[in-house]
């Protein structure tokens, strides 16, 4: 049972891995989105907003934004219940600007957030880079294999008198002469 465990999650770590690596990939051209985007009609607000994840340029952002459309009152790009929203975008850019007020040295390696938040609107997104995906889902396949090949290496057999390793010499001990016992 364990091993189909171990199995079933290695597999799945491999999956995630060779797709975020198509994604990073796909990324350079095409900006792909997903997006759940969802409207609240009341009698005192009109609000809109989407949960979404976004890739561009070797670069992921996850977040969520909202905006109050109470004064305006008008259908936000025509939807008004809740739906999913997949895309993808051909680009002339091939990654994103940086936002204002992330750092540039956490730019420079992918990473970035945005927060606001005002009366009428807001958005908390975190940025992360393809490659940081790439090895999270490529670490529990790699521990695995890493743990498979450690196990099929031989225990070492020391000599009980000097700790020589005897391996190589499994009757006597090379360094001190000891005999060892049968079965080492």
């Amino acid at each position: 049972m364990t091993r189909r465990l171990l199995n079933l999650v290695t597999a799945q770590s491999l999956l995630l891995c060779v797709l975020s690596t198509a994604l990073w990939v796909r990324s350079y051209s095409v900006r792909g989105q997903w997006s759940y985007r969802w409207r609240e009609v009341k009698s005192d607000h009109d609000t809109f907003g989407a949960y979404g994840l976004t890739s561009l340029g070797g670069q992921v952002w996850i977040g969520y934004w909202w905006q109050d459309n109470t004064y305006l009152r008008r259908p936000h790009e025509g939807f008004t219940a809740d739906t999913w929203r997949v895309g993808s975008v051909h680009q002339q850019g091939r990654h994103f600007d940086r936002p204002v007020g992330v750092d540039p040295r956490a730019w420079r390696f992918g990473f970035g957030s945005i927060w606001y938040v005002q009366a009428a609107n807001g958005e908390c997104s975190i940025i992360v880079p393809h490659w940081l995906l790439l090895g999270i889902s490529a670490a529990p396949a790699a521990s695995v294999v890493a743990r498979r090949r450690w196990s099929r290496r031989r225990p070492e057999v020391p000599c009980p008198r000097c700790g020589y390793d005897l391996r190589a010499t499994p009757g006597r001990c090379p360094e001190c002469g000891t005999a060892s016992a049968p079965g080492r």
